[in-house]
């Protein structure tokens, strides 16, 4: 897990594209009180919120704020765990939980949520690659779930799941972090495991095709040099 502090982040300097990226980072695998949630632009790590104690999450990889319920946030698990998303309050419990049996779990490292056309969409990343073999790498998309009136989590049909099929432009990588640039049109992905993190990009497409498509290589990210081995 990454901590950077606030004097950290002034001393990077660095492209608005590594900024997006790095506040990823900064979030993944940790319980934030976020006071913005468009932006994440404040955080305190110094505040306890509550304690996750439920075994249903065995091996989270990420969460991220909820748009569509207050004070919640959506979590998902690592590999070899089922392939579902877990609802957490404030007090980081588990409210509830929906099981997306059309998909699988290879290694889920990331999630991000972000709202297109007035829809607020969940990304789920199917990205880790220990040993660089897989021969393709999935990204899912699926409407935010709502709360019903009588408090129970509305399902999430298969038919609205929308997957991206991709392969790298040059060869398999491991990832373990993504985000959803609605401004340009693209998901970003920070890989790992190399002497310099890189980024890649594939389009955001909400209707991709049966269809394998190439994250074409954008940026390397010289100013986190050997941290990169902390984004597990």
């Amino acid at each position: 897990m990454v901590l950077l502090s606030q004097n950290r982040f002034k001393r990077i300097s660095i492209s608005y594209l590594s900024q997006i990226v790095l506040s990823l980072i900064v979030i993944a695998s940790c319980i934030v009180s976020a006071h913005s949630v468009a932006g994440l632009n404040t955080i305190d790590h110094n505040k306890l919120s509550g304690y996750q104690q439920t075994t249903a999450i065995s091996e989270m990889s990420d969460l991220a704020v909820s748009k569509t319920i207050k004070n919640h946030f959506w979590a998902i698990n690592d590999t070899t765990n089922s392939s579902e998303i877990m609802l957490l309050d404030q007090k980081a419990q588990m409210v509830g939980k929906i099981v997306l049996k059309s998909l699988g779990n290879h290694s889920w490292e990331d999630l991000d949520i972000f709202t297109f056309n007035g829809v607020s969409y969940i990304a789920i990343a199917d990205i880790g690659d220990d040993y660089n073999r897989r021969k393709v790498y999935y990204i899912h998309l699926l409407p935010e779930p709502v709360v019903q009136a009588d408090g129970s989590i509305a399902a999430v049909q298969s038919s609205s799941i929308r997957t991206i099929a991709f392969q790298y432009e040059d060869g398999p990588r491991d990832a373990q972090a993504l985000k959803v640039d609605i401004t340009n049109d693209q998901i970003l992905i920070l890989s790992k495991q190399t002497p310099t993190p890189r980024v890649y990009r594939i389009p955001l497409i909400l209707e991709p095709k049966r269809y394998v498509y190439k994250a074409s290589y954008l940026a390397s990210l010289d100013n986190l040099g050997t941290q990169q081995a902390d984004f597990q």
